[in-house]
């Protein structure tokens, strides 16, 4: 913020004194609020942090990475329902054997390069496979989202 004169703009002085000079004083002036990037907060007494408390107090953050602790505490659901359908054909001729069988998932059903074909098979094995979630993540903890700000005394002239 600009640099005021304290005897020019004393009214104003007498209500933000010093506040806002970061550390810096020069003879005879104060300092005006930078709100540049910021937003105004009021002052509040009873804020649990420190820096709300007074005039001239900074803080908040532009960008925020949150852990996965700082996650809602959440799991996903993974459906887990599926089947394959699977046709073999028995390479070579004759017989009742299933020897040196060739498969392949298809839905047409597997041709050769020989003259024989095999039409579709399905065979189904029955389990249980249900849904399932996976485990829970996430801790809920705190982080900070307040945007950066400045604290200042909101004044009403009247």
């Amino acid at each position: 913020g600009a640099w005021c004169s304290k005897k020019k703009y004393q009214d104003l002085y007498n209500v933000i004194y010093n506040s806002f000079n970061k550390g810096e004083e020069q003879e005879g002036k104060f300092r005006l609020p930078d709100l540049r990037g910021r937003v105004v907060v009021g002052v509040d007494l009873e804020a649990e942090e420190d820096e709300m408390q007074r005039v001239g107090g900074t803080g908040g953050e532009y960008k925020v990475k949150l852990t996965k602790d700082q996650l809602a505490a959440h799991s996903h659901d993974v459906n887990m329902d599926h089947n394959h359908i699977l046709r073999c054909d028995k390479n070579g001729s004759g017989g009742e054997t299933a020897k040196n069988l060739l498969c392949v998932a298809s839905s047409q059903g597997f041709y050769t390069n020989r003259d024989s074909y095999f039409g579709k098979y399905e065979h189904e094995i029955e389990g249980e496979v249900g849904n399932k979630a996976t485990k829970d993540e996430g801790n809920n903890d705190k982080h900070n989202n307040i945007q950066p700000y400045l604290t200042v005394h909101y004044i009403i002239k009247y």
